[in-house]
């Protein structure tokens, strides 16, 4: 199909070729254990940690191993840690930033923005953690 540019008066080509598929929906889901044991770490790429102490898994690089942040990454750190150390009933949130959000829980809020999550997920609705 061909335009007229008004401005210039000008008359060019439209290309003919389909509008890219729309992005993928991504679901950010978090996995947040806390620990029943406490645990010295024995190795460098290993991290300590309290009973109790709330962790966020970042990924499972072995069996039995969890690669995961201890709280707050400004004041924690993140390695592995022995998965049989940690509730066997872990938690996975789908679309966390929006559940703080929804609940005005702040403090989770900022951990999960501190975990890197993105603040641009979108749920099932089409909307934003901000929309809550």
């Amino acid at each position: 199909s061909s335009g007229i540019n008004a401005e210039y008066g000008v008359c060019y080509e439209m290309p003919n070729r389909p509008a890219p598929p729309p992005p993928k929906k991504a679901v950010a889901v978090l996995k947040v254990v806390r620990a029943i044991y406490p645990y010295s770490a024995a190795r460098s790429d290993e991290i300590s940690f309290a009973e109790g102490d709330q962790l966020y898994i970042l990924s499972e690089p072995e069996v039995g191993w969890y690669m995961a942040r201890v709280g707050h990454p400004e004041r924690g750190q993140s390695g592995l840690v022995p998965a049989n150390y940690v509730e066997e009933n872990t938690e996975q949130l789908e679309n966390p930033l929006h559940e703080a959000a929804k609940r005005g829980n702040v403090e989770f809020l900022k951990d999960c923005l501190a975990n890197k999550m993105s603040p641009n997920g979108l749920d099932h609705a089409g909307c934003t953690p901000l929309h809550w």
